[in-house]
């Protein structure tokens, strides 16, 4: 008799991609709020430290996922 292997296949997680478009989708909205007027400008001064920020999230949970 003949054992038979059954080999799982994963499908990739492709969570760069989703983190990505999500970063994609809060810049997008933050330039629209600014456009629109609804958020002042002023707040666009602190958006590379936020950036950053976000950044160093998504890399901390690459690497505990």
């Amino acid at each position: 008799m003949a054992e038979e292997i059954e080999i799982k296949k994963k499908k990739p997680k492709h969570r760069w991609g989703v983190y990505l478009g999500g970063i994609f989708i809060l810049i997008g909205t933050l330039w629209l709020l600014v456009a629109l007027g609804i958020v002042p400008v002023v707040y666009l001064r602190f958006w590379p430290q936020v950036l950053l920020i976000i950044i160093g999230i998504l890399i901390l949970i690459k690497s505990v996922g």
